[in-house]
C-alpha cells in the first residue's frame, strides 16, 4: 500500500479530525478550526461510543441526568423551570447555571436539553456588535441580551433517540470550560 493510499485511507477514517473534547472556532476568513477544551474534572468517566441502549441518556429521566453530573463531582439539584419543565440548577467555574429539558416527555418524539446561565447587568446590557463577535467566533455557545437587558449564554444538545453517557460527558464539558471563557470575554 502506497503512503498516500494511507493517509487517505487515515483521513477517511478520521484518524486527524479535531478531538471530541475541542471547541470549533471560526477563523478571520471563515474557515473552523478546533481548539481543546479543558475538561470539566480530570476524572471523567469514559464510557464506550457503542453504548448498550440502557447507557443512553435522552433527557426523559431527569434524575440521570443529575446523576452524571453528580458522577461528575458537580452539585445537581432537581425542580421545574418557570414554564413547569423538569430543571436541574448547578454551578461550574463560580457561575451558576441550569439544565432544562424541552419536549422530553415519554409520549414525544423529540427531546433536547438547554445548558442555561445569565448576568444581570443592571441596564447595561452588553452590545449587540460585542455579541455578535462572541457568536461569530464560537460555533456551540450562543449569547443573547434578553428583554430585561440581562445577558444569556445558552448551549442546546439535541437527545432525541438517545446519546451515549461519553458524549453527554463531553458535552457537558466544553459547556463547563467555556463558561470561564465566556465570563472573560464579557467582563473585556
Amino acid at each position: 500500500m502506497t503512503w498516500r493510499r494511507l493517509a487517505i485511507g487515515l483521513l477517511a477514517a478520521g484518524c486527524f479530525a479535531a478531538p471530541a473534547s475541542a471547541q470549533i472556532r471560526l477563523n478571520d476568513k471563515g474557515s473552523a478550526t478546533s481548539e481543546p477544551l479543558a475538561p470539566a474534572r480530570p476524572s471523567a468517566p469514559s464510557a464506550s461510543a457503542d453504548a448498550p441502549a440502557g447507557d443512553l441518556i435522552d433527557g426523559r429521566d431527569i434524575e440521570q441526568l443529575a446523576a452524571v453530573l453528580r458522577e461528575l463531582g458537580f452539585q445537581a439539584k432537581i425542580g421545574q423551570s418557570s414554564n413547569g419543565q423538569p430543571r436541574i440548577t448547578s454551578a461550574a467555574q463560580g457561575i451558576n447555571f441550569s439544565i432544562t429539558t424541552y419536549s422530553c416527555s415519554a409520549d414525544s418524539k423529540s427531546c433536547s436539553i438547554d445548558f442555561f446561565t445569565f448576568w444581570r447587568m443592571g441596564g447595561k446590557s452588553m452590545s449587540l456588535e460585542r455579541i455578535n463577535d462572541w457568536n461569530r467566533e464560537w460555533r456551540f455557545l450562543k449569547a443573547y441580551n434578553d428583554k430585561e437587558g440581562d445577558l444569556n449564554l445558552v448551549f442546546n444538545i439535541e437527545l432525541t433517540g438517545g446519546i451515549s453517557k461519553t458524549a453527554f460527558t463531553r458535552n457537558f464539558q466544553r459547556w463547563t470550560s467555556m463558561l470561564a471563557r465566556f465570563d472573560k470575554f464579557r467582563q473585556e
